[in-house]
């Protein structure tokens, strides 16, 4: 994936990072797949 380093931000609140990093403009039509289930043990 290729992100536009020069308009990545990072807010901190309430224990919360929120990371906004904009994807290149060839890449904004595809999909990716992010798996938030939690890791068994």
């Amino acid at each position: 994936m290729k992100i536009q380093n020069t308009n990545v931000t990072a807010d901190y609140f309430d224990g919360i990072l929120n990371l906004t990093l904009p994807l290149s403009e060839e890449e904004k039509n595809k999909v990716v797949k992010v798996n938030l289930g939690e890791a068994t043990a």
